[in-house]
């Protein structure tokens, strides 16, 4: 059995190759699995069988410090800690930080309190994947018109200035045209068609990188006072999750 309690062949067993087998995954599964616990909720405890079936444990989605409680069995095992405030590793009395960012090797000894930290360094960096809006307009906009309305289906982070975003129109602006870029109804962008629109292309203006989370909704919406020329509008905008 063990502390990773892995099954044993018994003597006289039938079938000990499938003992063997699960015995071997079940090793596998400690050695080099990596379970995701999102601390966003709350604080949270590793059952026996998670903290045996995996290796390091990756830690996410909390803005305030959190603690993850992990049970008393001999084994080392990673954190990594990939939200934005610290998590306390504890066993039983015994509490160990990872600041945010850091990543830390553990062990335990299999006593009420033994935890102890191996070493620590920097959590290796989030993979971001590029997640695009865009929409187009035929035709010139309205007064106030919504050109967008976007519900985002998971969190998503635009760069300030809306870096790499595109738009174009295929009439161009007589006067400069300033439309709004909202996160749930609160402006936190602008799309700009200068005057004349050189190339019949636009800029962005937002002053910081802006995250919409899930839930969030972004809306693109027209001048209050429309441009008399300005019209078939399309627009990019390129972020990352």
């Amino acid at each position: 059995m063990g502390n990773l309690n892995l099954p044993q062949i018994a003597s006289n067993q039938a079938q000990k190759y499938q003992t063997s087998n699960d015995a071997d995954e079940a090793l596998d599964l400690a050695l080099t699995e990596a379970l995701a616990v999102n601390l966003t909720a709350g604080d949270e405890t590793l059952s026996d069988l998670e903290f045996r079936e995996s290796f390091t444990f990756i830690c996410s989605g909390h803005a305030v410090a959190r603690t993850l409680t992990v049970p008393a069995i001999a084994r080392p095992f990673g954190i990594v800690n990939g939200g934005s405030d610290t998590v306390s590793i504890e066993c039983g009395s015994t509490s160990i930080d990872v600041a945010a960012g850091e990543s830390s090797l553990f062990q335990t000894d299999g006593s009420a309190d033994g935890l102890f930290r191996l070493a620590t360094g920097a959590a290796p960096a989030a993979a971001s994947n590029p997640y695009d809006v865009g929409a187009s307009y035929p035709g010139a906009p309205t007064s106030s018109a919504t050109l967008l309305r976007y519900p985002f289906p998971r969190a998503v982070t635009f760069p300030a200035a809306f870096a790499n975003s595109r738009c174009i129109c295929g009439t161009p602006a007589t006067a400069t045209a300033t439309f709004s870029i909202k996160k749930n109804g609160v402006q936190v962008g602008t799309m700009v068609f200068p005057t004349g629109s050189p190339n019949n292309v636009g800029y962005f203006t937002m002053a910081s990188p802006t995250t919409f989370n899930a839930g969030d909704v972004m809306t693109v919406v027209a001048p209050f006072a429309p441009d008399a020329s300005l019209a078939d509008i399309g627009f990019g905008l390129a972020g990352t999750r």
